[in-house]
């Protein structure tokens, strides 16, 4: 019986001891399987990455699957252990995606890729525009639309005006502010007649609601045009007075560099793709560790009119010097902070040239008018080392001080002024020159053009004032950027802001040249 016992007990415990095992066994064998636990769609990428995370994947390159389609390996960009990084193309759809590698077949998770696949909404999602009467248009200035369901985490919102004519799409730096219920934005330069407007969000067309245009008093319009291969060159010089033996290795700058934008007047035909955009103020970045980087940009550009059919109406339009005004408090309150170092500058002289011109009037059209005149008369641009000070009283003055007294003269007026940063092409010598010019801001027209430093050189005003020719190419406005806290330690060339990274003994050059040229 004691046998019986014993030989019970010893196979109870040996059972034990398998099933044990087993458990322990399959325990790891599902631990050390591939797991999937995040997946991370960046559908807004310009390379459409996806980035999946977990554990036991692989040290070596195994096979995605979605929807039962297993993905090319040469889609696989990175596979490791616990991430595995691969770029997606149009093909390819939401669904169930699973990895296979070197430890067997992990488990499934939902991919969700809202950059190909509509998403179904329901009546109430459709974007809608409020409007009891028809909605009234002034030509670049702002418009504050009403409505629900303008706002989606996935796309942004287009907004386009259907005219008779044309079908005219608001650029994206122009829409000011977009929620749930209410869109901002500037309507086109050369708006000129009414039509229906509506809107276009996650790929659903809203209601269409009508507009006209007020533009009674002024009237944009595009004519000549010119289209300029442009090619840019940044590369880097040893500095003379350093050892010729130094390493290569030296040329390490962080560059943040503008690019031609994209406005009514200008359009981008063709531009190099790679590129790492920080959306400041039309900066874009490159970190260089080569002697040079080439890019090029096409750009057709129009000759631009600005005519004033009412004359009177124009000139009454006064300085505005509300503090809750954007533009006042942009260009006019912010800067002023930015030449406290030139309140010494003696401005009585040109004051009273002003005055006499404008005999005391408070408009904005008469006083920018006279400003220009005045600097055009009486100065000579000579690239002399004078102060402002000196330039004043002697009437000779570099590009660079006369955009600075520009400056001072509209912060006195308390007229808001833009700095424009471009090139100028030359159709005497047919090269591109780097250049500046400015832009004022006139209440219910928008920012008008000058150029002042070839109105002083050329002695008239008159031509580069109002209408803007196609030699201009615009790369930016110094205000949008210029002051941003990210780019301190860094040096300015007005095109470009770098950084060296090493103790190298190299220094960034630049230069623009027509591709014909090259």
């Amino acid at each position: 019986m004691a046998i019986f016992l014993k030989n019970k007990y010893f196979y109870l415990s040996l059972i034990f001891i398998i099933f044990l095992f087993l458990f322990v066994f399959s325990g790891f064998l599902f631990y050390s399987k591939p797991i999937i636990y995040d997946i991370s769609p960046i559908p807004t990428s310009h390379k459409d990455i996806i980035v999946i995370k977990g554990n036991n994947l692989g040290y070596s390159t195994g096979e995605i699957n979605i929807n039962n389609n297993y993905l090319v390996k040469s889609s696989i960009i990175s596979w490791n252990n616990t991430e595995i990084v691969f770029k997606i193309t149009d093909e390819v759809n939401s669904g169930l995606i699973f990895v296979k590698g070197e430890r067997g077949t992990s488990n499934e998770l939902f991919l969700v890729i809202s950059r190909q696949v509509p998403v179904k909404l329901n009546r109430k999602d459709i974007p809608f525009i409020f409007s009891e009467d028809k909605i009234i248009l002034n030509a670049n200035s702002s418009t504050l639309l009403q409505g629900m369901n303008l706002f989606s985490p996935f796309n942004t919102i287009t907004i386009f005006l259907e005219t008779k004519d044309k079908l005219y799409t608001i650029l994206p730096q122009n829409i000011l502010d977009v929620s749930e219920n209410r869109v901002e934005f500037v309507s086109p330069k050369t708006l000129n007649s009414g039509g229906k407007l509506y809107v276009l969000l996650d790929n659903i067309q809203s209601n269409k609601i009508p507009f006209s245009v007020k533009n009674d008093f002024f009237k944009w319009t595009l004519s000549d045009s010119k289209e300029f291969a442009i090619i840019e060159e940044i590369y880097f010089s040893q500095d003379v007075s350093s050892n010729f033996d130094s390493n290569p290795e030296d040329i390490n700058f962080n560059i943040f560099y503008l690019r031609p934008i994209e406005n009514e007047r200008q359009k981008i035909t063709e531009r190099n793709s790679e590129y790492l955009d920080f959306n400041i103020g039309n900066l874009f970045f490159e970190n260089l560790k080569t002697n040079k980087f080439i890019f090029k940009t096409r750009v057709k550009t129009y000759k631009l009119n600005l005519e004033f059919l009412d004359a009177k109406y124009l000139e009454s339009i006064e300085v505005n010097r509300d503090v809750s005004n954007q533009e006042y408090k942009k260009y006019v309150q912010d800067k002023k902070k930015d030449y406290l170092s030139y309140s010494s500058v003696d401005l009585m002289s040109l004051d009273s040239l002003i005055l006499s011109k404008t005999a005391g009037s408070n408009s904005v059209y008469k006083l920018a008018k006279a400003i220009i005149d005045v600097l055009t008369s009486n100065f000579k641009i000579v690239e002399n080392n004078l102060s402002l000070k000196d330039s004043i009283k002697e009437r000779k003055i570099s590009s660079g001080n006369l955009i600075v007294l520009t400056n001072l003269l509209f912060l006195k007026y308390e007229i808001p002024l833009r700095n424009i940063v471009g090139l100028y092409y030359d159709s005497n010598s047919l090269k591109l020159k780097e250049h500046f010019w400015f832009e004022f801001f006139l209440t219910g027209v928008g920012f008008v053009y000058f150029d002042i430093i070839n109105a002083v050189l050329f002695k008239d005003s008159s031509k580069y004032f109002l209408d803007m020719s196609d030699d201009y190419i615009q790369y930016g406005c110094k205000e949008s950027y210029d002051k941003n806290e990210f780019f301190d330690g860094y040096l300015d060339s007005g095109f470009l802001k770098y950084k060296s990274l090493t103790n190298g003994t190299y220094s960034l050059m630049h230069r623009f040249v027509l591709e014909d040229n090259f």
